[in-house]
């Protein structure tokens, strides 16, 4: 039991230092349950051998299997019905007061149920609004799940959660007996490999950021680095978005915390200075 704990301590602190992700003992259980699906993977006979690699030298392709099954990438579509409901009738009003394309980035969009499902509340607002359009930047620390994600193809089990079946009508095409998401939408998508805690100024500025679900697995002191390099990627009138347990309450003063209905959702304190 001790020999084990050793190796799910090297792990657990290896991901901590490369993702920021915590993994309490109470958690080990999953933090094992991962390793042995790399172990399978790499054709080794048990972690222990997979924990002297490591010790020796983590390869490339150990680091990117490390990182592609540490992080927790369950989600599904339209998950927090609500918020998606708002984000339609946010973004029909975007387009009727500004009359220009949106830009949103979801910063961590796991296989890319989230972020589909928000060009899909756009495609719905743009029916409207024909002229304009928008862009999406979607990144992810896992290659993995941008592939996946890229790629936009799903089973019925992964459609059947959450998307109604006028949106798959709409929206989707047959891929066998799977359903992929239509070239058009695809197409307002870049899928790309961003770690949250190495510097991300250079991708612009945003009208809306979806930071759903991400925050809760890091500690306080890179939560509090990177909400405050978020701030200064979003628009001066740009909306902010947490999953529905998070909150920036302890972490951070420069947003303003907003309700409509049952959604919250934060904007930008225009008296906080830019941080680096």
């Amino acid at each position: 039991m001790q020999a084990k704990k050793i190796v799910l301590d090297f792990f657990a602190d290896y991901i901590l230092k490369e993702l920021g992700i915590i993994y309490p003992e109470e958690n080990y259980y999953q933090l094992e349950s991962r390793l042995e699906q790399i172990r399978e993977m790499l054709k080794l006979d048990n972690i222990n051998q997979l924990h002297k690699i490591a010790q020796n030298s983590v390869s490339p392709k150990l680091r990117a299997l490390l990182i592609d099954y540490a992080t927790n990438n369950e989600t599904s579509f339209f998950r927090d019905r609500h918020l998606f409901d708002y984000f339609k009738q946010y973004s029909s009003d975007f387009y009727k007061h500004k009359n220009r394309n949106m830009k949103i980035w979801s910063s961590a969009c796991s296989f890319g149920q989230e972020i589909y499902s928000a060009a899909i509340m756009l495609e719905e607002a743009l029916k409207v609004f024909p002229r304009l359009s928008y862009e999406i930047l979607a990144t992810d620390v896992s290659q993995r799940a941008l592939d996946y994600a890229s790629e936009g193809i799903y089973s019925p089990l992964h459609t059947s959660r959450g998307l109604d079946k006028q949106y798959q009508d709409s929206y989707f095409v047959s891929e066998g007996e799977q359903q992929q998401i239509k070239r058009s939408i695809r197409n307002k998508i870049t899928f790309q490999k961003q770690n949250l805690l190495e510097p991300f100024a250079h991708l612009g500025t945003f009208d809306v950021i979806f930071c759903r679900n991400v925050l809760i697995y890091q500690p306080v002191e890179n939560k509090t680095d990177i909400i405050n390099r978020l701030y200064n990627q979003l628009e001066d009138d740009g909306i902010f978005i947490l999953g529905g347990s998070e909150s920036l309450i302890g972490l951070s003063e420069r947003f303003h915390l907003e309700r409509s209905g049952k959604v919250t959702y934060y904007v930008k304190d225009l008296k906080s200075k830019k941080v680096a």
